[in-house]
């Protein structure tokens, strides 16, 4: 008996690191690609300076390219930005759930709202697009994040 308990005990110990490498094989395709994209995403980068420093492209329309990149950057995706908006916004509930008058059924709206607004932040945890200037970042759930 006691040896069948131990071949169950190492056949599970060998499961895990089965898939623990396994993990870690998933994580080092992800970093592969993700350093694939960002390697072509500099390249791009750096063609579009050459094309400045060799005056094919006018300083003008460099510069409006780069504002307009960052005037539709959008932050507001971004992990901690968006944890600040759900905590401003349960706030507010809060402060509304007080000054109401029913405050059983506000309370009720408010545990709703709390809810809701969890479930929203877990989702974007869970995976996020996330675009900075010309960039796009992707986060998965227990990934790093890679810039397209």
């Amino acid at each position: 008996m006691q040896t069948r308990f131990h071949g169950l005990f190492l056949g599970f110990g060998v499961a895990c690191e089965i898939s623990q490498l396994n993990c870690l094989l998933e994580q080092y395709k992800h970093e592969t690609e993700c350093n694939a994209i960002t390697g072509q995403t500099r390249e791009g980068k750096m063609q579009h300076h050459q094309s400045l420093m060799d005056g094919v492209l006018l300083t003008d329309e460099f510069m409006n390219g780069d504002l307009v990149s960052h005037e539709h950057e959008t932050y507001y995706k971004h992990p901690t930005a968006f944890e600040g908006e759900l905590r401003a916004i349960i706030q507010k509930f809060s402060e509304v759930v007080k000054a109401a008058g029913e405050p059983l059924v506000r309370l009720k709206e408010a545990e709703e709202g709390v809810i809701t607004a969890q479930l929203l932040h877990d989702a974007a945890m869970s995976l996020l697009d996330w675009t900075v200037g010309s960039s796009t970042i992707v986060v998965e759930a227990g990934r790093r994040f890679c810039f397209v």
